[in-house]
């Protein structure tokens, strides 16, 4: 896992073939949140793996991103318990 503020730093850990998800936060500073997941959802390597996408519960954006292809959407305040179950629900399994 790797976490980043920028998508110019985070996308080289999103293109890597071991990326099983990604958590994208709508307050990218820089960023338009939408136009990464259509990015992501072009390339063949993307189309299935899950996309959270973080926000708040007023945000706009977050019909943007779900439009974009956002595989889920998780509401501030995140707890941990709710983040892992939305891994769990896309197919994914926690490390021990």
């Amino acid at each position: 896992p790797s976490c980043h503020a920028r998508w110019s730093e985070a996308e080289p850990f999103a293109s890597a073939s071991q990326s099983a998800a990604l958590i994208l936060d709508c307050w990218l500073a820089e960023e338009d949140s939408s136009a990464i997941i259509r990015d992501l959802r072009i390339r063949s390597d993307w189309r299935d793996r899950p996309i959270l996408v973080i926000a708040d519960p007023e945000d706009d954006r977050l019909i943007a991103c779900l439009e974009a292809g956002a595989s889920d959407l998780l509401i501030r305040p995140i707890s941990v318990e709710i983040l892992a179950e939305r891994l769990i629900g896309a197919g994914l399994r926690p490390s021990r």
